[in-house]
């Protein structure tokens, strides 16, 4: 039993537990409070949470004092910016739409390696590929019925995280 929970399968199952319930966590907390301060003290606790585990803090402070630029620009993007659209399209939709469109990400990725790869060929094939895949992503959609109770407020929602995923 011991090796099971220190295991890959064990935390695994843990991380994708997580992973689905986020979702729902991230609805209920956007009731109380806007998408920019929601997200501010969910990652001010994941960092007070993880700071235990980070060893010495000199060495970082090291770290952070000769990187700061890159680093308030990384936070800036992808901390600031990404999670204010994700919060504010996921206060726009409905939870489970929200978590279909965000784990679309490898799909968007690929179909942005096009343009961000130099010499990576579009062929008919791959966007064959990334048009059923889209296709997919809307037949589940669709599939809940939200299509039908959605307003211009909700596929503004979708819409933006779309451009999450970008």
């Amino acid at each position: 039993m011991r090796t099971f929970i220190s295991g890959t399968t064990f935390l695994a199952i843990v991380a994708c537990l997580l992973w689905s319930t986020a979702f729902t966590g991230v609805k209920i907390g956007l009731e109380y409070t806007s998408p920019i301060q929601f997200a501010g003290v969910r990652f001010f606790i994941a960092g007070l949470m993880i700071l235990p585990f980070t060893g010495g803090l000199k060495k970082h402070f090291v770290l952070l004092k000769k990187h700061l630029k890159f680093i308030l620009f990384i936070a800036f993007l992808n901390t600031f910016l990404q999670y204010t659209f994700f919060n504010t399209g996921m206060k726009l939709v409905p939870a489970a739409l929200g978590a279909i469109i965000i784990g679309s990400g490898p799909l968007f990725v690929a179909m942005m390696a096009h343009f961000m790869v130099p010499g990576d060929q579009l062929s008919w094939k791959k966007l064959f590929i990334f048009l059923l895949g889209l296709a997919g992503i809307v037949l589940v959609s669709m599939g809940r019925n939200r299509f039908t109770s959605l307003d211009d407020v909700g596929i503004l929602g979708i819409l933006i995280l779309i451009c999450v995923n970008l």
